[in-house]
């Protein structure tokens, strides 16, 4: 008898898979492996684009849905371009006028000791720094004796160009950094 009851068990759960599975609709089955499709996309746009496309064939409700989205969307791009474009606008030749300026968070000086000094085919000095920076004296002021192990600092200067301090000997001049 236990045996019976078990088929007849069977019979039920048979009859009651065939009867659920017959009253989903037809493509809900389909929507099972066309998510999980969408969910093996490792590219975001993809995967979210596979997603919202199968949305849309649930109902023509979500369809419409999708589709205001995707309106909407296309008016707030429209729209950031044309913010884009008036900044462009903006900042044409806003370059110069921040010549000089440092930007935040940009560190602004330079301590070091010098390793060595060189002279340029034109007889300006060149600083080898014990950081590894090479720079090159611009302005043609006679430098006083510069030692191995002379502090220098370089400093930002105006309109964008630097500054060398040497320590020891008070004498400042422009330099401009060649490595």
């Amino acid at each position: 008898m236990q045996e019976s009851q078990m088929n007849r068990a069977r019979i039920v759960i048979l009859a009651l898979g065939f009867a659920f599975g017959a009253a989903l609709p037809a493509h809900a089955a389909g929507i099972d492996d066309t998510l999980v499709s969408c969910a093996r996309m490792a590219n975001n746009a993809k995967r979210l684009a596979c997603y919202d496309a199968a949305v849309a064939t649930i109902s023509n409700d979500a369809k419409a849905a999708t589709a205001q989205r995707e309106a909407e969307m296309a008016v707030l791009a429209a729209e950031q371009a044309k913010a884009d474009e008036a900044a462009k606008k903006a900042a044409f030749g806003g370059e110069r006028l921040a010549r000089g300026q440092v930007p935040a968070g940009t560190i602004t000086r330079v301590d070091a000791k010098v390793t060595e000094v060189l002279t340029a085919s034109d007889g300006m000095a060149v600083l080898v720094l014990d950081n590894g920076q090479m720079w090159r004296q611009t302005t043609g002021v006679a430098l006083p004796p510069v030692r191995n192990g002379d502090v220098v600092v370089i400093t930002v200067a105006s309109m964008g160009s630097f500054q060398a301090e040497l320590v020891r000997q008070h004498r400042a001049f422009k330099v401009k950094r060649i490595k």
